[in-house]
């Protein structure tokens, strides 16, 4: 890549960098820990050691930019004031770490890959048939990332709801397996919003389009409040439906 070409991918990226921080995108905090990293932010909670949620912008431009070689091994968040789980927390537990913000979500820097190998930015998820390839959270972000690409970008929630939990991991800390996973999407016009509701076991869902919930739905279940920053009025008509065809449309 000659260095014009670079230069012109830089200066895009800080343009959409400068309309995404025009618009809060974060939900409420819960009783976590929000830290703000280069490409998401993450509300760590001390009780289930995870995040509550990791909300990010994802771009097409970020989509197009070459790979990064992956690092082997997740970092304990330091700045975590009561202590982040750590890499070896999960060993040996059957449990994979899974991202909440995809690591290829975040390749702008080297620096902004490397937090998303921070422990804050993951939850214990099982790997095959769910976290790795061809399984329903893989495919969840798979489809994720073409609503990005159709659109040009969407503001994105995910993360653990602990209702009906698997078991507790982890040696020096007390790591909770979700029983469900979530997310929540915005359009990049922020006219219409999605969420979607993943049971956290190996069986494959027919289709991800059953596992749709509204955003109220979802906040109802995670006591989580999403978008907040709509027009009161707005938040309430995209929120309390959801528009299939709209979203369906995209993958058109």
């Amino acid at each position: 890549m000659n260095t014009i070409i670079r230069l012109i991918l830089t200066l895009l990226l800080f343009v959409t960098n400068l309309s995404a921080q025009s618009f809060d995108y974060t939900p409420s905090a819960l009783d976590g820990q929000v830290i703000e990293y280069k490409e998401f932010t993450t509300c760590y909670s001390d009780i289930y050691e995870q995040p509550y949620w990791v909300a990010y912008e994802l771009t097409k431009e970020e989509l197009e930019l070459e790979s990064r070689k992956r690092i082997k091994k997740f970092i304990q968040d330091k700045n975590i004031t009561n202590g982040a789980a750590h890499h070896d927390d999960y060993t040996n537990t059957g449990f994979d770490r899974g991202h909440l913000s995809r690591a290829e979500y975040n390749k702008r820097s080297k620096e902004s890959y490397k937090e998303s190998y921070y422990t804050s930015n993951i939850s214990p998820q099982i790997g095959v048939n769910f976290n790795q390839t061809g399984g329903d959270w893989y495919n969840l972000e798979e489809l994720e990332k073409s609503f990005a690409i159709t659109t040009g970008s969407i503001y994105a929630v995910s993360g653990p709801v602990f209702k009906d939990y698997i078991e507790v991991i982890g040696d020096e800390t007390s790591i909770v397996v979700p029983g469900y996973f979530y997310k929540a999407i915005l359009s990049k016009d922020k006219k219409h919003a999605i969420a979607f509701l993943l049971k956290h076991d190996n069986v494959d869902e027919a289709s991800l389009w059953d596992c749709v919930i509204t955003i109220d739905q979802l906040e109802g279940l995670t006591g989580i409040n999403f978008f907040r920053m709509l027009d009161n009025k707005l938040e309430h008509q995209i929120e309390s439906k959801t528009d299939l065809d709209y979203w369906k449309s995209l993958l058109e």
